[in-house]
C-alpha cells in the first residue's frame, strides 16, 4: 500500500492517515493453524508439528509471503489431500 501511495503523491493530501497492521508471528500463525485443526474436529500428530512450523517459518522468509492467507491456503491444500 505505500508503495501505491507513493506513486501518486496526491494521494497523501486525500488520505490524512494510515493504518499499519503488523504480519503475525510464527507462533502466532501456528496457533491460527491449531484453531482450523480444531474447529475442524481433526486431530494432528505430535510429530506434524514441527513440520508445520518448519514450512510457516521457511514461507515467511519469501518477499511475498501471505501471512494470514498462508495459513488459510495450507490449510485448505492439506484438507484437500486428505480427502483424496
Amino acid at each position: 500500500m505505500k508503495q501505491f501511495i507513493q506513486m501518486n503523491p496526491g494521494l497523501t493530501s486525500r488520505i490524512g492517515y494510515q493504518l499499519e497492521f503488523k504480519d503475525y508471528t510464527l507462533e502466532e500463525l501456528y496457533s491460527i493453524f491449531l484453531r482450523k485443526v480444531e474447529i475442524s474436529k481433526l486431530h494432528m500428530d505430535e510429530k506434524i508439528s514441527a513440520k508445520v512450523k518448519l514450512l510457516i517459518s521457511d514461507f515467511m522468509r519469501k518477499e511475498h509471503f501471505g501471512n494470514g492467507r498462508f495459513i488459510d491456503n495450507l490449510f485448505d491444500k492439506i484438507l484437500l489431500s486428505h480427502a483424496s
